[in-house]
């Protein structure tokens, strides 16, 4: 089994509930300055701690599978820096996905398995498992002005690209709601 979590609803502020399908991506679209980037700062900061109020989102709940310590060290093997341990020292990874929350931050596997499996919330986890980004920072990876200090070819938006599958499915996606790829 591979770790994967899933939105399945979103709660507004106002009571509405909008279930999430289980296939496929979710867009948020909308006009300027109408809270697309809010209710996305809100998801991160409720899956971060739930207990953290919100202005548009009240709740949201989240799918997920009790993993194992096997799982969580193949899942940090592939999808994060391992951090070359002092002698004796125990095995830890740091997030390749960056972000102000956690950035940088060594975890052991028993540390990320433990904030994962929590009932709600995933602490440090989080940056492991999302990636939140401004427009900005889209703009500078899409301009090549990434900030070269980090290894650009394990930015969230590089793997993309290298998984043409993905790609293509998200080009064909912009392409029917917005009229190019």
């Amino acid at each position: 089994m591979s770790l994967r979590l899933r939105i399945t609803s979103l709660t507004s502020s106002g009571g509405e509930t909008v279930q999430l399908s289980p296939d496929g991506i979710t867009c948020i679209v909308g006009g300027n300055n109408v809270g697309k980037s809010r209710i996305l700062r809100e998801i991160a900061s409720n899956l971060l701690d739930p207990n953290q109020p919100g202005a548009v989102l009240s709740s949201l709940e989240v799918d997920k599978q009790p993993a194992t310590l096997e799982e969580a060290q193949l899942f940090l093997t592939e999808n994060s820096i391992e951090s070359r341990p002092n002698s004796g020292a125990e095995q830890t990874y740091r997030s390749i996905n960056g972000g102000p929350i956690y950035s940088g931050m060594a975890i052991t596997a028993e540390a990320f398995l433990s904030c994962y499996n929590q009932q709600r919330g995933l602490g440090p986890a989080l940056s492991f498992l999302g990636f939140h980004a401004s427009a900005g920072s889209l703009l500078n990876q899409a301009s090549g002005t990434v900030d070269r200090s980090v290894d650009a070819a394990t930015h969230p938006l590089a793997r993309l690209v290298r998984d043409g599958e993905l790609e293509a499915q998200l080009s064909e996606i912009c392409e029917l709601a917005f009229g190019y790829p």
